[in-house]
Parts: structure tokens; C-alpha cells; sequence
């Protein structure tokens, strides 16, 4: 305020602003009073002394909370179990507030809290927090994420992860990395640190000379400047190669006679392996008939993709299939599929915006029950609706193509069983994701564009043709290209004499909503 009549007076104003935990999103928090007040998300501090740390929401479908401290695979009892909010890692006392939690406890260095959240319906969901701790003597090494979990077979080149090094006063810092184990490696094994920088460190695990099993190393980071830094690995070594094929998943590549053929495209952890698809009669003891795969270039981060066609089919008939898995000469679980009907009616099911399961955030309900009833049902095929796997939002697997990668895990029970055909929504053709890296995933009928975005197939006297309603990306309406296609299809399907024409498309045809309108 001012006056003429006297001197002018400054009054400071602070303003504290806490935000509120995202509906549904499991995470952990910390404040520094027992009452919880002004909490931040819990994640990349540096702390010391106490602290009061607890997670939220306290939502009513949580039976118990389980808190461990370095230990992401949960090898040991819980540090902390609380069966009633609030939630606290250090307990609670009877007047409601928080018990601090001493971090002095802990060595200095870089640490990890895992939350296992049980709810009400059996399944849990996951919040983990990356923190160190100081107790003030001298600087150290921090390492981001501070453990790492790796899974290999005997047979396998090694396997590998990153981890990010930094200093926690971000100064400039030589070191050196080894390992107490012959089977770890780490590259590079000497650098520096630059001042408020990082170093990615490649820890390297070789299987080959390991038995079946779980293994466990230490990686030392030493610095003449900075107080060491240990960070923990874990090895799991299986010898059953059928772990190794995955993301199996039906599709067809050509645009008619498809109830006498399958697409089968998998996912194969040892590209080294020939593609080999061998099929029978369901239940049958009859030989089985092989098909040479081919490799299909997909930007998945390790292993590779192949794909094989299988012909000369019979309409409306179960089939066994299995996969060659090794170079010894072991397959895949044996897998059911059943061909299309080649006369009307013909049974299809339409499942659109999945997401991935166990999303922390809890918008994932509907997902598994979904899921699950697909894969019981009969149908002929799945019709795929578009925003499968929400990357935007759901990082937990920290790029797209892992995040790809585990979409078509999770839905391997039901398109190993029916072809699915996708359509594309707005979540693949940005929000951090790319159409042409679900179109490669995905062998489809020729259509328009490249990648393709819309396509036309026909089964059982019925005709199916996708739009791609997320549109140009400046007008998001369909470019003038796209509609002539739709009508020149519509059109030759008609004049075919085709009984049934059913479009499907990610956006509504009617709908109401600020989006897709």
C-alpha cells in the first residue's frame, strides 16, 4: 500500500499450492508435518531426517496396503502393512496423525519404494517412488531407477538395461563401475559424471553359462568424490523357450475367401529361430502341417516379429496351431483358433478403447472383464475400435513399442483364438503414439494409404470397410481422398450383390460430448 501522507510499506505474500492426487491414480506422497499437510508426489527427493510418507487415494475398494522398501520383486516380507486409511509407510497413531519415518535408517544413497495397493476384487495395482537419502557428511552417487529386473533364456544374446547416474550436489564426479558377478557386465565401466548431468550406464547380463533359476548381483559405482553407490540386479533364467513366444494374434491379409485362411503373426524373443508354424485338426493325432513364416519389421525393441499364412482352411472348423520356439526343436503352447463362417449368419463382436490392464490410475475396470468374456465367446471375429493402449497417459513400460509390446500380451487370449481387424482412433495417430507403428503390428487386407488407414474385407456374404474418422490432422475431417474411397467401396459392394455392409470407424456415427462430435 501507499500513501502520500507516509512512506511507503511492502507486505510479502507466499502462497503454498499442494496439488490433489489425480481420481483413481495410486501414487505415493510426502510431506513434512504428521498431519500430511502441503504433500507433493513422493518421487526423485533427496531426503533426511523424518519425513511422513503415505498414499493416496483412500478409496473404499482397497483392502490393505503393502510397503516394501528395495525390494520391486517382492522377495521379502512387506517393510510396512496398513489394512485401514490412513495409509501410512510408518503407521499411524490413534489421534489420526502420521508416524514420521526416520530416513536415517537408511544408507545413504538411492533407494526405491514399492506400494502393492490389494483391492477389494482380488487383483492390486502398483505405485513406486525413487528416492535417496543424505545424512549430510558428503555427497554421493544417485541412480534412477536404483534396482533393475532382468529375464533371459540360456540360449539368449545377453540382455541389457539403462540406468541413469547423477550426483546429489550436481557436481562433476569421475567413477568407476564393476560388478560382483562374472555374469554382469556394465558399459561404460569408467567416466564422468559432467556438473548437473547424467550417465547412462548399460548393465549387461549374460545367461549362457546359467543354469534355470533366480540370480542376483551388485553393481558398485565408485567415485574418490562421492560416496558409492551399490545398485541391486536381479536375473530370472527360464528354460522353457515357450515363454519366448508371445503376442500371438489372427489377422487376414487378403480381402475375400478369408473362411479358408488365417493370418498368424507372434512375437519370437531369439530372431535366430526359423519361422515355422505348424497346424491340425483341433483334437486331433494327425500330423502336423508346417508353414514357413516370414519376419515382419515391427520397431519392437527386442526380438522380432514374423508372420505366416495359413490356406486352404475349412469354413467354421477348429484348428490347433503351435509355433517353433527353438533352435532344439521345442514349440509354443498349443493354441485353438476356429475359421470364419462362409455362409450368413456370421457372428462379430466390436471392442473399442481398451487401455492397458493394471493402469494405476484405475481406468482400466472394464479392460480385463472384457477381455476375459471375449476370449469364452464364439464369434467369428473381433472387430477392433481404435486407442488400444493410451500411451499418453500409461508410461509404465517407458517407450511406445514396449508399450505395444505388452498391449498384444495382454490380448493374446482372444485374438489367438479369432482374427481381429483393426480400425485406427486418435490415440494412434498421436498423443505420443504412431499409426505406422500399430500398422505394422497388425497385417491388414490392401486399403487406402501408407501405412494403410482404411481397408475393406469380406466374410460370409458380408461386408466390413474400416473409416478412419480421426480425420486430417488441420480439419480433423476426412480428406476428400478418403470419402471417395468410402463411396467407390460402399458402391462395388453393392453392385457385387453383397447382403450386409457394415462400416465400423473409431468415432460414433451419433454421439454427444465435447469430444468426437
Amino acid at each position: 500500500p501507499s500513501s502520500t501522507a507516509y512512506d511507503a510499506v511492502l507486505v510479502s505474500v507466499s502462497l503454498s499450492v499442494s496439488a490433489a492426487p489425480p481420481v483413481g491414480e495410486y501414487a505415493n506422497w510426502i510431506s513434512t508435518s504428521s498431519d500430511r499437510s502441503n504433500a507433493i508426489l513422493f518421487n526423485s527427493q533427496v531426503l533426511s531426517g523424518n519425513v511422513y510418507i503415505f498414499l493416496l487415494p483412500e478409496l473404499a475398494a482397497i483392502t490393505r496396503v503393502e510397503f516394501f522398501l528395495d525390494d520391486p520383486t517382492f522377495d521379502q516380507d512387506p517393510y510396512k502393512i496398513e489394512r485401514n486409511a490412513p495409509y501410512d509407510l510408518q503407521g499411524t497413531t490413534n489421534t489420526g496423525a502420521a508416524i514420521p519415518f526416520d530416513t536415517s535408517m537408511l544408507q545413504q544413497g538411492s533407494h526405491l519404494l514399492t506400494t502393492r495397493v490389494i483391492l477389494s476384487d482380488g487383483t492390486f495395482a502398483l505405485a513406486s517412488s525413487s528416492f535417496s537419502v543424505s545424512t549430510g557428511s558428503s555427497p554421493f552417487l544417485i541412480a534412477t531407477p536404483s534396482s533393475v529386473a532382468l529375464l533371459a533364456l540360456p540360449s539368449d544374446p545377453p540382455v541389457s538395461a539403462f540406468v541413469e547416474i547423477s550426483t546429489s550436489d550436481g557436481a562433476i564426479a569421475s567413477f568407476t563401475a564393476t560388478a560382483d558377478q562374472t555374469w554382469i557386465s556394465v558399459v561404460p565401466s569408467s567416466g564422468s559424471i559432467n556438473e548437473n548431468a547424467v550417465v547412462a550406464l548399460e548393465i549387461i547380463a549374460d545367461a549362457s553359462q546359467l543354469s534355470a533359476g533366480s540370480y542376483t548381483a551388485v553393481v558398485s559405482v565408485n567415485s574418490s568424490s562421492h560416496d558409492t553407490l551399490l545398485v541391486q540386479v536381479s536375473l530370472t533364467v527360464v528354460a522353457d523357450s515357450q515363454t519366448f513366444i508371445t503376442q500371438v494374434h489372427l489377422t487376414w491379409q487378403q480381402s475375400t475367401a478369408l473362411s479358408n485362411q488365417i493370418t498368424v503373426t507372434y512375437h519370437s524373443q531369439d530372431p535366430t529361430v526359423p519361422s515355422v508354424v505348424e497346424y491340425r485338426l483341433a483334437g486331433s493325432s494327425s500330423s502336423w502341417i508346417a508353414v514357413q513364416g516370414a519376419l515382419r519389421n515391427s520397431g519392437t525393441e527386442q526380438g522380432e516379429l514374423f508372420v505366416a499364412e495359413l490356406t486352404n482352411l475349412s469354413p467354421d472348423t477348429e484348428y490347433e496351431y503351435r509355433i517353433l520356439a527353438s533352435t532344439s526343436g521345442t514349440y509354443s503352447d498349443v493354441f485353438v483358433m476356429k475359421t470364419a463362417r462362409s455362409v450368413f449368419p456370421l457372428r462379430a463382436v466390436f471392442v473399442s478403447d481398451t487401455g492397458l490392464i493394471g493402469r494405476l490410475d484405475r481406468l482400466d475396470t472394464g479392460a480385463l472383464v472384457i477381455r476375459d468374456a471375449l476370449a469364452d465367446l464364439d464369434v467369428d471375429l473381433v472387430l477392433l475400435g481404435g486407442d488400444y493402449s493410451y500411451f499418453n497417459t500409461d508410461r509404465r513400460f517407458e517407450t511406445f513399442e514396449n508399450t505395444m509390446d505388452e498391449w498384444f500380451r495382454q490380448w493374446q487370449p482372444v485374438l489367438s483364438r479369432r482374427p481381429g481387424l483393426p480400425v485406427w482412433g486418435n490415440h494412434e495417430t498421436g498423443l505420443g503414439e504412431n499409426l505406422g507403428g500399430w500398422s505394422q503390428r497388425f497385417p491388414v487386407p490392401p486399403g487406402l494409404g501408407n501405412p494403410t488407414r482404411q481397408y475393406s474385407f469380406d466374410v460370409a456374404n458380408v461386408h466390413f470397410l474400416t473409416i478412419f474418422t480421426p480425420g486430417n490432422p488441420d480439419s480433423g475431417f476426412l480428406t476428400d481422398a478418403e470419402v471417395q474411397w468410402v463411396r467407390n467401396d460402399i458402391q462395388n459392394a453393392r453392385l457385387a450383390g453383397t447382403r450386409w455392409i457394415v462400416p465400423y470407424m473409431h468415432v460414433p456415427s451419433f454421439g454427444d460430448g465435447t469430444n468426437h462430435r
